[in-house]
């Protein structure tokens, strides 16, 4: 990570999907949450299906986030028209 140039790294659904469970998994997000945050990188947690892992992303600092909690994947034409009418 540190010669890569990038702005935003994902937190793969693989992770949010055993957040809940599997006390190792919090502990990692949390270091990806720490190191972003140094580097000034932007976090993206993908794969967001319950309330629950929003709630254990959101204390572990991820402040961004996808997944079907939200939406079903779109193509970018319909999410521009939804986008104009809210």
């Amino acid at each position: 990570m540190a010669t890569a140039k990038f702005d935003i790294l994902k937190i793969d659904r693989g992770f949010v999907k055993d957040i809940i469970s599997n006390e190792n998994t919090q502990t990692i997000v949390e270091a990806i949450v720490s190191v972003c945050k140094k580097l000034n990188i932007q976090l993206v947690a993908e794969g967001v299906e319950n309330e629950s892992q929003l709630e254990v992303l959101e204390n572990c600092g991820v402040k961004t986030v996808q997944g079907f909690l939200f939406s079903k994947p779109m193509p970018m034409t319909e999410y521009e028209w939804k986008n104009s009418y809210k």
